[in-house]
């Protein structure tokens, strides 16, 4: 019976007499599957009328071939037990046919921001399938971002005129994360934006001179994605203080001392230097004026170990037998012995936005050495003041590390009277972003059929950044034919400045689209972004396919723009598009658009084309060979688009490595790696692996089996043995070989059978042992030396071995 009597019931009424007619065999109640043969078997004791089936109270006929029921027939012979006008015996009997269920799909229901990413699967069995069916999605739910929040400004505090301000705008979640700019009293001022993939979140920062006319200016910050019904901002208001000029004066004291003595007779001059008196030193005596006053000169080179001592000047008097003296300490000025700092190791990268401190120490010095830090030879006046320790000074140097820092040469210069300058410096290495994003667009109007040439420039970065472009969500993958790049050095921060240039062939579906250009440094791990929002002028139309990967989603231009929702993966936007979420190969078809209105109708049609990743399988695992036959291992894959060259790729999964793989031929969608000649060597594991550009490749392993007559163990070793022959003794025969298929033994004595068991007795107890082979030397030293070798068959005994 065929599948589309599911649930019917099936009656056999034979008319009969009342002398005894009854059932020899009746049917039973049957569960089928849908498509098989059934055959419901009816036998009469004693019939004496028609035999007919009745199927849900209808009478299908006496005919063997049941006319108007073309999947039902009767067996059997029809005039056995013919007699009209009988009341007939009945039964009923019920046919259940099992359908297979079609394959699952999902249905979603107020899907929520905590969904994202969650992957979801749907399993399926009944009695007719050998295996449950599956099917399974990582969820991609959109969701809009939270309020964005302006930082690095107190809302109420004026700020000074000419004050450098740094704001921040963070806006955080959002599926995608979204896209930041700023205006100023209603102009945008900054499109540039930047992502933290881990902390889900978007940055823009906005750096801006303060002006008298900034004063009252509104600043907003407003964020947007793709399922941001409007934009969604935060603002601030500056209040600019214009403070009066000043002015300050420096104010420079010269001091000069003299010291003059007058004598009449001229007095003796003596110079002590503590308790040292200085006769090697040079003294010049000036006469001062007609009255006999001296003015001694003293001209000594000094050391730093005489700072501090007292410097005497005795003079005595000759005629008077007077003496007087004067005492001044001698400060001696020396440079600082060592400057040093402490500060990251040289060559050591640091990364944008961390705080490190710069110390500067100096030991030794009279007096004191006065700390000055400079960066790249412009000294640095807003830090701490120095400290002063007992040996020395020290000044700590804090810094934020900025993109400017990079190759930047801090330098500590230490001097003091003594004139002579010490420094001790370091070069930082600083890892940053690209500090800016710009594009540039050489087309000022645009138009459907010419080719948008967009050129992207980003801003020094350090490592290169790698400039990637996206039409809307969709990323323009490296397979994208039209872009290039091209890096440039020696910019603004001695670092690297990367360019791109797309050509983008544009058509009415990119009208309202962004195309983002961002800047991702997978180093850091940070991106910086900004988009140009396409006005394409065109006359309308309608698509003829669409090609999108599976997962994203798909975007079917409308000729109107209707009002009505239909699904949760299938809407309409705000514009005039039909957009299908996550879009799975099941959504592969003709899509038919049909616009009315009051004056007519016409429709369209447009083909969706799912492209996605291969899934592979072999035909054959494993794969037997014998001997120096051809082996071909073929690889089958499900994908879509088909790449005609390259899309296969094998793999030896075995210890060491294959010189030649083989030969490697793709037919379609199928892989075949053929091997000339196998031998035992090419046996083992091999891995397929099928690439079409959509990620993930897919892989699949296979076994070469290579099949070879079995090789018997041979040698001395396996040639004999012995055992006592006392009836008490076992003796065990060793036989080792190797083969593929497995290897099966069997053991046979010309002087007595081994079938089953077998008995010898030898009246030999003992006999001499054979002597050892392949001796040689393992290893030696100066006080040893070890041997190897294979003993020979023991004769029946324990045999010892003596070296000579």
């Amino acid at each position: 019976l065929p599948g589309w009597l599911s649930g019917s019931k099936v009656t056999f009424q034979p008319p009969v007499q009342c002398t005894g007619q009854a059932f020899r065999t009746q049917p039973k109640n049957m569960t089928v599957r849908a498509g098989t043969m059934v055959m419901l078997r009816c036998e009469m004791l004693r019939p004496s009328g028609a035999v007919q089936w009745v199927k849900d109270d209808l009478l299908l006929g006496p005919q063997q071939s049941l006319p108007g029921f073309p999947h039902y027939s009767l067996l059997g012979d029809p005039k056995i037990g013919e007699s009209p006008g009988r009341v007939g015996v009945r039964v009923r009997v019920r046919v259940v046919v099992d359908v297979p269920p079609s394959k699952p799909y999902f249905e979603f229901m107020f899907l929520s921001s905590s969904d994202n990413g969650r992957k979801l699967a749907c399993r399926t069995k009944n009695p007719v399938l050998p295996r449950a069916l599956e099917t399974s999605l990582v969820m991609n739910v959109y969701f809009p971002p939270q309020h964005p929040v302006i930082q690095g400004l107190d809302r109420e505090g004026p700020v000074k005129r000419g004050t450098m301000l740094k704001l921040v705008c963070v806006s955080q979640g959002g599926n995608p994360l979204a896209t930041l700019h700023w205006t100023k009293n209603g102009e945008v001022i900054s499109t540039s934006w930047e992502v933290d993939t881990e902390s889900r979140r978007a940055i823009s920062h906005l750096t801006l001179q303060v002006k008298p006319q900034d004063n009252q200016a509104e600043l907003h910050c407003e964020s947007v994605n793709q399922v941001t019904p409007v934009p969604l901002s935060d603002n601030l208001k500056i209040t600019v203080l214009c403070e009066s000029p000043t002015a300050k004066r420096y104010m420079h004291l010269n001091a000069r001392t003299h010291t003059q003595t007058q004598n009449n007779p001229p007095v003796h001059i003596r110079w002590w230097l503590g308790f040292r008196e200085l006769n090697t030193t040079v003294v010049n005596v000036e006469e001062v004026g007609t009255t006999g006053g001296r003015q001694p000169c003293l001209t000594h080179v000094v050391s730093r170990e005489e700072n501090g001592l007292p410097l005497t000047c005795e003079t005595f008097n000759n005629g008077t037998h007077f003496s007087k003296s004067q005492s001044n300490n001698l400060i001696v000025f020396y440079p600082p012995q060592k400057v040093w700092l402490e500060a990251p190791p040289p060559g050591v990268p640091l990364s944008s936005g961390t705080i490190i401190r710069l110390i500067c120490f100096s030991s030794g010095g009279s007096p004191k050495g006065t700390l000055n830090w400079y960066r790249d030879g412009k000294v640095l006046l807003d830090y701490p003041k120095q400290v002063p320790s007992d040996k020395g000074m020290s000044k700590e140097l804090v810094v934020r590390l900025q993109p400017s820092d990079n190759m930047a040469t801090y330098r500590c210069n230490a001097t003091n009277k003594a004139k002579i300058v010490l420094n001790a410096s370091v070069k930082l290495i600083v890892q940053f972003p690209a500090v800016s994003v710009t594009i540039i667009a050489k087309q000022k109007e645009l138009r459907r059929g010419q080719n948008l040439s967009l050129h992207c420039l980003s801003g020094s970065s350090n490592p290169q950044a790698n400039i990637s472009w996206s039409l809307g969500p969709t990323r323009l993958t490296k397979c994208f034919p039209l872009t290039s790049h091209q890096a440039h050095r020696n910019t603004t921060f001695g670092d690297v400045s990367v360019s791109s240039t797309l050509s983008l062939p544009l058509s009415s579906q990119h009208h309202g689209q962004r195309i983002t250009c961002q800047a991702y440094s997978s180093l850091l791990s940070e991106g910086v972004n900004t988009f140009f929002k396409l006005n394409t002028f065109f006359n309308p139309d309608h698509p003829q396919k669409i090609q999108v990967v599976e997962d994203e989603i798909a975007i079917l231009p409308l000729p109107t723009s209707p009002a009505v929702e239909m699904h949760p993966r299938y809407h309409f936007t705000g514009s005039t598009e039909f957009e299908i979420w996550n879009v799975t190969r099941r959504d592969t078809g003709v899509y038919t658009v049909n616009c009315t209105n009051d004056v007519g109708s016409d429709n369209t049609i447009i083909t969706l084309d799912v492209q996605y990743a291969p899934s592979v399988k072999m035909e054959n695992d494993p794969v037997y060979v014998h001997v120096g036959e051809t082996a071909d291992l073929f690889c089958v894959a499900d994908a879509n688009p088909i790449i005609n060259t390259d899309m296969f790729s094998w793999k030896w999964l075995g210890k060491g490595e294959m010189e030649e793989m083989g030969e490697q031929i793709q037919d379609d969608a199928t892989g075949q790696l053929t091997i000339q000649g196998a031998t035992r060597v090419n046996a083992g594991r091999y891995q397929c692996t099928a690439n079409n550009n959509i990620a993930p490749p897919a892989s699949v392993a296979v076994q070469l089996v290579v099949r070879f007559k079995p090789e018997l163990q041979k040698g001395a070793q396996w040639n004999k043995v012995a055992s006592r022959g006392d009836s008490t003794r076992t003796a065990e025969g060793v036989c080792q070989g190797e083969g593929i298929p497995p290897l099966h033994f069997s053991w046979a004595s010309p002087a007595c059978p081994i079938a089953i068991l077998c008995v010898c007795v030898s009246l030999l107890w003992g006999d001499q042992p054979d002597p050892p082979s392949e001796i040689h030397l393992v290893s030696f030293t100066h006080a040893s030396a070890t041997l190897e070798w294979i003993p020979g068959f023991d004769g029946g005994l324990e045999q010892r071995f003596h070296i000579r």
